[in-house]
């Protein structure tokens, strides 16, 4: 049990080491973060549990398929709004001495994620506590195609990122779902569930299993015992992983707010510049707005490239919410190049400016916010 119980624990931490955290070292903290677990509002009771309170993949004798169980868990979520958290308490020697563990660094880590689908968006914060005591955190927001990162230890030392069109959009909104995933299964495979009754959490009927292993822990024996709230329809209300010899859980998963979820835009976004680009005049003419937030500063570095083909830098003046730059890419007189230009009015005479052809188009902008836009072009 020991190296299984090692492999359940690490699963929030091998999710710090995998390069989707980003742990960074502000002290941003997380939405409702000490939001306690489900209150079980009775004692389970055996005598309600029949066929139609059982979700699928139980039965009275417990799980019987631990696929079918969270599969059906995973489908009740998607496309719903929800808040999740996933907390992981790593610090045993035995969780010490596995170089998963010493390679990121952290002890303890806590994944709290809000979706909200009607709104398109996405919120996830993760806090990271080391060995030695060293705090860290990493904030992610979603909204529609653009994504947005607190981190301090982002390329070239910005702050802030922001990106759009990129394959890292579509990977933060499954983060969630693969921890728990991963989480459910291992606790699911390593420890044998019983059912232990109904009961209610927070006024929802649910069916509750509990689980009892031995293992080590520090070196001394010790037992580990787990709790699972499920509701008749399969949604995993709750699952915890205790120990007696520890006042906190030595891993949790809890969904809240299911179906009402509100997530709601962090305060770090005033740190963004919320900018946008819209393509016109037969994708000759490339419109930067600026949509609230932190100014573009002045002198920022502002490049586009399309293919090999066409690639140019110039600088923009201080853009203010509610402001536009425009840029196109214009013919040279002498030769046969063409020159990134800007201005802060709309040209009027764009006959010698160049179309940009169907594909990916990719502005960045490089200053104190980091911020890479990626645009797929039809004519």
């Amino acid at each position: 049990m020991k190296q299984k119980l090692l492999a359940l624990l690490l699963v929030g931490v091998l999710i710090t080491t995998a390069g989707c955290s980003g742990l960074t070292g502000t002290d941003t903290t997380a939405p409702n973060e000490d939001t306690a677990m489900g209150v079980e509002d009775s004692d389970p009771s055996t005598e309600t549990v029949t066929g139609d309170n059982l979700p699928a993949g139980v039965t009275t004798n417990g799980i019987q398929n631990s696929t079918k169980l969270i599969d059906t868990h995973i489908e009740q979520l998607n496309g719903t709004a929800y808040r999740s958290k996933i907390a992981v308490n790593s610090g045993y020697s035995e969780l010490d001495n596995s170089s998963s563990t010493t390679s990121s660094g952290a002890e303890q880590v806590n994944i709290v994620e809000v979706i909200e689908p009607s709104e398109d968006q996405h919120r996830i914060d993760i806090t990271g506590i080391d060995k030695n005591g060293v705090r860290r955190t990493s904030s992610i927001w979603k909204n529609g195609k653009y994504l947005n990162m607190d981190r301090s230890d982002a390329p070239q030392g910005a702050n802030y990122t922001r990106t759009h069109g990129m394959g890292t959009a579509n990977f933060i909104t499954s983060v969630g779902k693969f921890t728990a995933y991963a989480y459910l299964n291992s606790s699911m495979q390593q420890l044998n569930y019983s059912v232990a009754g109904m009961t209610t959490v927070n006024g929802q009927d649910v069916v509750e299993l509990t689980a009892t292993q031995e293992t080590q822990l520090d070196g001394e024996s010790a037992k580990v015992e787990s709790t699972m709230h499920i509701t008749p329809d399969g949604v995993i209300l709750g699952s915890t992983v205790t120990t007696p010899t520890k006042d906190s859980p030595l891993a949790e998963y809890e969904v809240t707010d299911y179906g009402s979820a509100t997530a709601e835009k962090p305060e770090w976004m005033q740190n963004i510049p919320a900018v946008t680009a819209d393509f016109s005049e037969n994708n000759k003419l490339i419109t930067l707005t600026h949509n609230g937030g932190a100014p573009v500063a002045d002198g920022t570095s502002i490049s586009v490239r399309q293919g090999v083909s066409l690639s140019g830098a110039t600088t923009l003046s201080q853009l203010d919410s509610g402001e536009k730059a425009y840029l196109y890419y214009a013919n040279s007189t002498d030769s046969d190049s063409q020159q990134l230009q800007v201005s802060t009015t709309k040209p009027s005479d764009l006959s010698n400016a160049v179309s940009l052809d169907d594909g990916k188009v990719n502005i960045v902008l490089n200053g104190d916010v980091s911020i890479q836009l990626t645009y797929n072009l039809e004519n």
